[in-house]
């Protein structure tokens, strides 16, 4: 074999082992889910497509009833080195007694039936239901990081039509201290997405009064879609998802305003600093009102966030961009605003 063929299988072998070694790093920094189910995919097919969706950024370790959470055969301990759970179709009570005081954050997906187990709701109480219709109405009015950019009074399909009977949103009214972000359209006094933080106290069980020395450790989220709708969620409901998933891992993005006076003229700046590890800062200014989107890609076009997505008054605002879950290398950014469009691009070096 001639020099410089072996000099081109080494770089070959060293390029290759780089692009395995930068695999492995990516894996192990993917955050853990505890995904709950009644009855799970592949055993059923209610499960499926969020599982997949899941896996996508997270490690996911699937556990049903059979595992007996609550008999002890997984202990705390062992909950407690996952960085969150989601909650899929409702089990049995005796698996999430261990979840009762949210041990890790956690993302109910149907919140009915067995809520007042981790301490929403007293027990019995009215804290669940269903409706045909699968549309919810934000009543938020401070933007916060669970409306996914939503404004108040926006409403959203997040199931698409069916005649099936059982093809529901769910509620859940929680008695304790919550942040309340949707309500069904259909009758806003039924809370469909809500949030509640870390340090709220709650329900011990067979109570009407909530104990102030049981709180919840971290914070949780609930989304009401009955499993049986799961295929007809559309894209607004995957938004709202990893809006929760966000909130819930305290990675939601803040979007500020430091100049209120009005541009002259629509500007997406440089990131500072660029290159960047692991976060920089992105400047933008709004040269008239109007729903503002911005978000980063991969250099395959793929898109990685989205850090802004909501109606935007006249002003120049900057947003910080958190890559330390993600790998070395060239992303780009864009900013649409009404008819203006502009991307540019930066450079992650670890």
């Amino acid at each position: 074999m001639s020099k410089n063929k072996s000099i081109k299988c080494m770089i070959i072998f060293i390029v290759l082992l780089l692009i395995v070694f930068q695999s492995n790093i990516v894996a192990q920094d993917k955050k853990k889910c505890l995904f709950i189910s009644d009855d799970p995919w592949p055993g059923s097919t209610e499960d499926q497509d969020l599982i997949a969706y899941l896996e996508q950024t997270y490690t996911v370790e699937i556990f049903d009833d059979d595992t007996e959470i609550g008999d002890g055969v997984v202990s705390i301990d062992d909950i407690k080195t996952y960085d969150f759970g989601f909650i899929s179709e409702m089990v049995d009570s005796k698996v999430l007694i261990p979840l009762k005081g949210c041990p890790i954050p956690l993302f109910y997906l149907e919140v009915y039936g067995r809520t007042y187990t981790t301490g929403w709701c007293p027990h019995p109480g009215e804290f669940w239901g269903g409706e045909g219709s699968g549309t919810i109405k934000i009543v938020d009015d401070t933007g916060h990081p669970l409306a996914a950019g939503y404004a108040k009074d926006a409403e959203i399909e997040i199931v698409e039509g069916s005649d099936e009977p059982d093809a529901w949103l769910t509620y859940c009214d929680p008695g304790v201290d919550f942040i309340q972000i949707a309500v069904l359209a259909s009758n806003p006094t039924h809370n469909n997405i809500f949030g509640i933080e870390a340090g709220t106290a709650l329900f011990p069980n067979a109570s009407n009064q909530v104990d102030p020395n049981l709180v919840s450790e971290n914070r949780c989220v609930g989304f009401g879609i009955h499993s049986a709708a799961y295929s007809t969620m559309t894209a607004d409901s995957w938004k709202f998802i990893d809006a929760g998933i966000s909130w819930l891992l305290g990675e939601d993005v803040a979007v500020d305003e430091i100049d209120a006076e009005k541009p002259e003229f629509f500007k997406l700046g440089q990131n500072y600093p660029n290159p960047f590890n692991p976060s920089t800062k992105i400047t933008f200014s709004l040269k008239t009102k109007g729903h503002t989107t911005l978000t980063v890609y991969n250099a395959m076009g793929q898109l990685i966030t989205t850090l802004a997505d909501q109606d935007m008054n006249v002003g120049t605002y900057h947003v910080t961009f958190d890559a330390r879950e993600l790998p070395s290398g060239i992303y780009f950014y864009q900013i649409k605003s009404g008819e203006f469009t502009q991307v540019k691009k930066m450079m992650l070096m670890k």
